[in-house]
């Protein structure tokens, strides 16, 4: 459940969406509502944009959890920071600037929640980067796959293939990859 603040920000937000490239609200409530059920402890967001996907899901962490993400673009970072505080949630996401192919060699993992917006031709990049950073029970969220699906498609392969992962694309907007790792019934 967002809280008045946070939904005004989001709210706000969403106004402008198109300006930086916000998921939609319903990706929002999405990303909010899987980060409630599976309570990750290392959650990792890949695009930052001004912090609307962020907000959703460092809303539904638990309680000494921080979001990490990361954004390339100092402005849109520093954006992004403005509305993690009013929303209230400063104290829950770190972000990080820079590019992420260096910054996921840095970060030391385990990942067990992962968000990826961002540069659609990289995204099989992140994921080799990712993957052995990854928990042995995680989840990992994609956006655009269908709507980008030439630059994304060697990602959404290598997802497919892996015989660790369950994924499914759903259609909604412009097309979401859920991939679950950790096996039937378990959880986080």
């Amino acid at each position: 459940m967002f809280t008045p603040a946070q939904k005004r920000v989001l709210s706000a937000l969403a106004a402008q969406r198109w300006k930086h490239y916000d998921v939609h609200p319903e990706l929002g409530e999405l990303l909010h509502l899987l980060v409630h059920i599976f309570a990750p402890r290392y959650p990792l967001e890949i695009g930052t944009a001004n912090g609307y996907s962020g907000i959703c899901i460092a809303a539904a962490l638990p309680r000494g959890v921080r979001l990490v993400t990361i954004e390339r673009d100092g402005r849109l970072a520093r954006a992004a920071a403005h509305n993690f505080a009013r929303a209230g949630l400063a104290d829950r996401v770190e972000p990080k600037v820079g590019g992420a192919f260096a910054l996921l060699k840095r970060l030391p993992g385990p990942f067990d929640f992962v968000f990826i917006d961002a540069t659609k031709v990289e995204y099989y990049g992140y994921w080799t980067r990712l993957l052995p950073k990854m928990s042995p029970r995680s989840m990992v969220v994609a956006d655009n796959v269908v709507s980008h699906a030439e630059e994304t498609r060697d990602f959404r392969r290598a997802v497919a293939e892996h015989p660790e992962f369950e994924q499914v694309v759903l259609s909604m907007h412009h097309g979401v990859l859920l991939a679950w790792r950790g096996g039937r019934g378990e959880s986080f």
